[in-house]
């Protein structure tokens, strides 16, 4: 007899969180699910197999499907032509809250479905009743806590200063990482020496992030600043202003050291 089988849709930017998802599930319900994951290394999919094929395979193969969902991945067409296959086979389709996005803020159609937030101890428990119960096999008593993979802004930022409460999106790392790296050294090597207040323009020019993006991940990551207290923002003839704090200045120069000179 085959063995239920869980299909777990994300975008290729969040492959990380989706192995360790099928990991976990997989190590808590003691192997008795396949679970099919389209990025993991090509265990799921073997190398040379027509993709498109095989994920149409494993969907029609599957009896629950979860969808990962952050404030990258809804905007992204392949997410809701996954989901969208899983809801009309008419089987259980679960999205799942990464990232920080709430259930509130789910677009149509998949506001309409059950949602599930992650990282919640409490959720994570909910969502493996949910899936023991719909392939037949029994709740185990305990489980252990998902963990998110380690980005690598985990090791440039020393976990001892209060920026990792930034908590920028892994699901953007890629982008924010860079931005942050030079957002730092901009203040560290102009803020720090003048003291001045720059706009969001000005930091634009002197950071080098991808241009299309940059002023999202710019302002992105200095409200996270803001909040906590390491710049300061403020507004003088209808322009905004940002400066670094004395917070921010120990802080930052801690960073300085880990990261070194650009």
């Amino acid at each position: 007899m085959s063995k239920p089988k869980i299909f777990i849709s994300h975008i290729s930017e969040e492959s990380g969180f989706a192995n360790n998802l099928k990991e976990w599930i997989d190590d808590t319900l003691l192997g008795g699910i396949d679970l099919f994951v389209s990025s993991d290394d090509g265990l799921s999919i073997p190398l040379g197999s027509e993709w498109l094929e095989r994920i149409r395979k494993s969907l029609e193969d599957s009896t629950i499907m979860l969808v990962l969902i952050s404030h990258q991945s809804k905007n992204r067409k392949w997410i809701y032509f996954e989901s969208g296959a899983g809801y009309i086979k008419g089987i259980p389709v679960i999205p799942i809250c990464i990232g920080g996005i709430s259930k509130n803020e789910l677009p149509i159609p998949l506001n309409a479905l059950q949602a599930i937030v992650l990282p919640n101890f409490d959720n994570e428990k909910k969502l493996i009743d949910l899936i023991a119960k719909s392939a037949g096999l029994k709740t185990p008593k305990s489980i252990s806590q998902l963990e998110f993979p380690k980005t690598k802004i985990d090791e440039i930022i020393p976990p001892l200063t209060p920026i990792p409460a930034i908590n920028i999106s892994f699901l953007e790392m890629a982008n924010l990482q860079k931005a942050l790296i030079n957002l730092i050294n901009f203040f560290v090597k102009n803020g720090l020496a003048r003291n001045e207040s720059f706009t969001l323009t000005e930091i634009e020019e002197m950071t080098s992030v991808k241009k299309e993006r940059k002023r999202k991940y710019l302002l992105n990551i200095l409200e996270k600043m803001l909040e906590q207290k390491l710049v300061e923002k403020s507004k003088e003839n209808q322009k905004t202003y940002w400066r670094i704090t004395a917070k921010g200045e120990e802080e930052f120069k801690k960073i300085k050291e880990d990261i070194g000179s650009s």
